[in-house]
């Protein structure tokens, strides 16, 4: 299980798009689920990704939680 988070000045909107695009459908292919309070959620392979961005004055945290997805959460944290 991994639980990362990284600041960045990208736009929610343009976040939100990236992070669909990476894990979903056209992606790694992972199934969205309907999140309760994250901003994504998604299921696949026997574990789970779960995605939550925060809005500060002039920029965003990004904060990822998977499992069985470690690799891949880092690896999109770097596309940040």
């Amino acid at each position: 299980m991994i639980h990362i988070s990284k600041k960045t000045t990208k736009s929610r909107r343009t976040l939100k798009k990236q992070i669909d695009r990476y894990f979903g459908k056209n992606g790694l292919g992972l199934h969205p689920v309907a999140p309760r309070c994250a901003c994504a959620c998604f299921r696949g392979g026997g574990g789970y990704v779960i995605v939550d961005i925060l809005d500060q004055q002039n920029s965003r945290i990004i904060d990822i939680q998977s499992r069985e997805w470690e690799y891949a959460a880092e690896r999109f944290m770097r596309t940040i």
